[in-house]
């Protein structure tokens, strides 16, 4: 099976999940994080897929990209994370909200450093690489 078919399945996959997910009544902030960060990369490598996998890259250079890839990813993790707390709480329309606005609002706060988490799993995704490609 090629990179383009797995990819397919598994956002076929994680979208089947944020849906079984949407449908529960659930309150805990773990499975919505994973959730988002799911959503996050895979967006990702279809975007940079698109992009970025035509061409042979540079060593130094895909490092730096496979980094601000990976930053993106973090980032896109707190957003979309928050938008599926606030996509849960508009569907089931409870008096009291599965997810507080003060939590969506923390998690959005944690958008920066989840970015610099990002870009420091991707250089070091980045240098394994690099390592592997050289031993």
């Amino acid at each position: 099976m090629n990179t383009t078919r797995a990819l397919q399945w598994l956002t076929i996959a994680c979208g089947i999940a944020v849906f079984l997910w949407m449908s529960v009544e659930d309150t805990q902030t773990w499975p919505v994080v994973v959730l988002g960060g799911s959503v996050s990369l895979i967006a990702v490598v279809h975007w940079s897929q698109r992009f970025f996998m035509r061409t042979p890259l540079p060593s130094k250079g895909g490092i730096a990209l496979i980094g601000l890839l990976g930053g993106l990813t973090g980032l896109g993790t707190a957003l979309i994370t928050a938008l599926l707390m606030l996509i849960k709480n508009a569907w089931h329309l409870h008096p009291f909200p599965d997810f507080p606005p003060l939590l969506m609002g923390a998690i959005l706060t944690r958008a920066p450093w989840w970015g610099v988490a990002g870009v420091l799993i991707g250089l070091g995704i980045g240098v394994i690489s690099l390592w592997t490609k050289k031993t």
